[in-house]
């Protein structure tokens, strides 16, 4: 179960950062993606299925709607999601962060055997 929520954090990690270091600001598409990736990655690997699929909707809500079409800063992207999710997984081990350094060794990492 813990080592689920890593690798998620770790790919979600690496998404972002991976996204990010494309150009200084995300584009619309970059951030709905990312979302996208999200909603997949907590439907394929949170421990609780009935918590990511109410985050999963939440999430499709707020592209639907445009509500994360401005949030062009990485940070703020990571900020954003952590702070709507949270309350819904309640999950103290679960993080959202976008560190761009991180993501040669979450590559690596996320590629190993298991």
């Amino acid at each position: 179960m813990k080592r689920n929520l890593i690798i998620l954090i770790i790919l979600l990690t690496a998404r972002i950062g991976a996204i990010a270091q494309q150009a200084p600001q995300l584009s619309k598409d970059q951030i709905r993606e990312t979302v996208k990736h999200l909603r997949t990655s907590l439907m394929t690997n949170y421990v609780f299925p009935e918590k990511a699929e109410k985050a999963s909707v939440l999430l499709q809500s707020r592209i639907d709607s445009g509500l994360y079409d401005n949030i062009l800063d990485p940070n703020l992207l990571a900020n954003t999601l952590f702070k709507e999710l949270q309350p819904i997984l309640n999950n103290k081990h679960f993080r959202m962060v976008y560190n761009p350094s991180l993501e040669k060794e979450i590559l690596n990492y996320s590629s190993r055997p298991v």
